[in-house]
């Protein structure tokens, strides 16, 4: 069987869990064991809705893709807001108050072929030895308690690599992965976010594109969120985007990296969130019946152009400049000519005197004239000169 995960990598004193997929780290993760058909999004997360005083049993699969025998911790935390707002999980030893509590393991029943599944030294802990290429379900229960608020309410389910503790730290530093747990208890939905704020942070060259939103409801919303990105004159550069959890009652913090524009300039950009506020949505379920869009105002920013671009725009306008230049010339040169006046030669003009008279260069009298070579003119011709100046 082939299984869709991500590798996460990380000490034991953080956890961020990534909602679109199932998470692995170091080649053993945890994934659920009984899928939904209704929901796909139940292949990598628990999704359960269930009322309160009420309690469903689940599964989760444990699997070691190693190539080594693996002991390993398995327990139920409650999530907490990451950073940036995002879903993490806490640690072991922080103990649980909220879903944590309500998530009872139960290896009564095993039904598999495994050595060494046991319960743990802490409470509600399962400790397993599993051997490398295998995997194993280990069946808990979700019992929510009568007095659950109306909404949604989320949690993890977690292993963690048990290790000896060194002898030069006297810490035990262990890999650990997981999965969200999202219950819904059932009554009035509530569904709306709210724009927060947009920030532009310039680091490095870069420059940081920072919109926020919050969730005002009781359950948590996937927003598309897509960030527009336009030179000033209009034409879009580049957008940024994806789906993303917005958990309830929390401030998402977006941050998309707009790498240095090659020319630079001034640039604008726009936020826009897109989500199903409809009540019957949810985790997995889109009705497409109130697709609803907040947007953030346009805000400006100016950005250097890297070095090689900024050389370019150096030369491009020296050369624009020199067009310029000679546009104009050539155009004050036009203006000139059509104030020349008729003049008739006479025996002692020749194109040199007529030059020197009206001072202007010769040349120039042949091209205004259209003087065929060899350049010469006869008495009683008549050719156009310039009006004589004043001294």
């Amino acid at each position: 069987m082939t299984f869709n995960f991500r590798k996460v990598l990380t000490f034991s004193v953080l956890i961020l869990l990534i909602f679109p997929k199932s998470i692995f780290a170091a080649n053993f993760g945890v994934k659920p064991a009984f899928p939904r058909e209704d929901n796909p999004r139940s292949e990598s997360i628990f999704v359960q809705t269930i009322n309160p005083g009420e309690s469903v049993n689940e599964g989760v699969k444990i699997i070691n893709s190693t190539t080594e025998t693996k002991n390993l911790l398995l327990y139920a935390r409650d999530s907490v807001r990451s950073s940036g707002g995002g879903f993490a999980c806490t640690q072991l030893g922080e103990g649980s108050k909220n879903v944590g509590t309500w998530i009872k393991f139960d290896i009564s029943n095993l039904e598999e072929d495994i050595e060494n599944v046991k319960p743990g030294n802490l409470p509600n802990t399962i400790e397993v030895n599993i051997p490398a290429g295998s995997e194993i379900i280990i069946p808990f229960s979700i019992n929510v308690p009568k007095s659950a608020s109306i909404g949604e309410h989320n949690g993890c389910v977690l292993i963690q690599e048990i290790k000896q503790k060194t002898m030069d730290t006297g810490v035990s530093l262990s890999l650990r992965s997981g999965l969200r747990v999202a219950i819904t208890v059932p009554g009035k939905v509530e569904r709306k976010l709210e724009f927060v704020n947009f920030l532009v942070d310039k680091k490095d060259g870069s420059v940081y594109l920072r919109p926020s939103v919050k969730n005002t409801g009781n359950v948590s919303i996937d927003t598309n969120a897509e960030v527009r990105v336009k030179y000033f004159f209009g034409l879009p550069h580049k957008n940024f985007g994806g789906e993303f959890p917005v958990l309830r009652d929390e401030v998402y913090d977006f941050n998309f990296e707009l790498k240095k524009p090659f020319w630079g300039g001034i640039y604008s950009a726009r936020a826009v969130f897109t989500y199903d506020a409809s009540d019957t949505a949810g985790i997995g379920v889109t009705t497409g019946e109130k697709l609803t869009k907040i947007k953030s105002d346009r805000i400006w920013f100016f950005s250097t152009p890297t070095l090689i671009g900024l050389i370019i725009e150096i030369m491009t306008l020296l050369v624009l400049l020199v067009i310029f230049a000679i546009w104009r010339l050539n155009k004050k040169k036009k203006k000139w000519i059509k104030k020349w006046i008729e003049y008739t030669t006479t025996n002692e003009d020749t194109l040199e005197t007529i030059s020197k008279k009206h001072r202007v260069h010769w040349e120039l009298i042949v091209e205004v004239n259209k003087l065929k070579p060899p350049y010469t003119i006869k008495p009683g011709d008549t050719i156009k000169v310039p009006p004589s100046r004043k001294k």
